[in-house]
């Protein structure tokens, strides 16, 4: 690869990844303003015509262009094209999965919808160690994985027709990591509202991802105080443990497991059964003697 000391001034000058990240927010700003609901089929599409301008233009340029350095080359690749790729991705799922919910029978929906969660963990297994290396911000193999390599490029889709040999295999991996990170709760919200319809609401802006902070245990805590309760119900009856334990996964994105076996772990204790709801109960202590 040659860098700017065979490139006229004039080319290095606009060929800086300034002009790169300019795209990218003119893109994010046109997909911010589109006035059509967000997660419908029209917004979808509305932000995939975006998209596809946008990494129409991105061929134009970075074919016209050298990159000043190898430092520039890695950054392009590394940093600045997988986020044009990952929205173009995104929709792309987006879309499917609205044109899913609105012709597929329930049934046919959460089989879609699993299959679309299994291949996500199919491709976090098979690149667990790139995933690590990107989550870590480590940079010892850019040099090796953030160039142009197509070659070795064992893809075609229409983002590799639209780009052709602008590409690089590290950098579209990095575009389907930020993809995922996006799509996964998404598909994990509609599992939940196909499971527990009642939970369903309309939402009013970007979805929020909650997070339970404490253990495992602590939320058997609850669930087993409500389930004991009899407070939760599914469509009108009473809710089964598992049914909340269900309904605690999906709230908070994460898997409890055998909530049986920890239940019986937590009543085994020897100090104290319900550690963590003698907390919550004198938290709520402290409220009434501040006030």
């Amino acid at each position: 690869m040659k860098y700017e000391n065979s490139v006229p001034q004039w080319v290095r000058i606009k060929g800086s990844l300034q002009h790169v990240q300019e795209l990218l927010a003119k893109l994010q700003a046109g997909i911010g303003d589109i006035r059509k609901a967000a997660g419908t089929i029209p917004y979808n599409t509305e932000c995939l015509k975006l998209t596809s301008a946008a990494l129409g233009d991105l061929k134009k340029f970075i074919a016209a262009h050298q990159f000043k350095n190898l430092s520039a080359e890695i950054q392009y690749f590394k940093k600045e094209a997988p986020q044009f790729y990952s929205l173009h991705f995104f929709y792309e799922r987006a879309l499917k999965l609205e044109q899913q919910k609105m012709f597929s029978e329930r049934k046919a929906l959460s089989a879609y919808i699993k299959k679309e969660l299994k291949a996500i963990g199919v491709f976090y297994r098979e690149n667990a160690e790139f995933i690590q290396y990107q989550q870590f911000g480590d940079s010892f193999l850019d040099d090796k994985r953030f160039l142009r390599d197509l070659p070795e490029m064992r893809f075609k889709d229409n983002v590799a027709v639209a780009l052709g040999d602008q590409l690089c295999w590290a950098s579209y991996l990095a575009a389907w990591l930020l993809t995922y990170e996006r799509y996964k709760p998404l598909l994990e919200k509609e599992i939940l509202g196909i499971k527990h319809p009642e939970m369903v609401s309309v939402a009013v802006g970007p979805a929020k991802t909650y997070g339970f902070m404490a253990s495992t245990a602590d939320l058997t805590e609850i669930i087993d105080s409500w389930d004991k309760l009899e407070v939760i119900t599914v469509n009108g009856k009473k809710a089964t443990l598992k049914e909340i334990k269900e309904m605690f996964e999906g709230l908070f994105g994460i898997k409890l497991g055998n909530i049986s076996e920890t239940k019986r772990v937590n009543h085994a204790r020897k100090k104290e059964k319900i550690p963590f709801l003698k907390k919550m109960a004198e938290a709520l202590g402290g409220d009434d003697q501040r006030f």
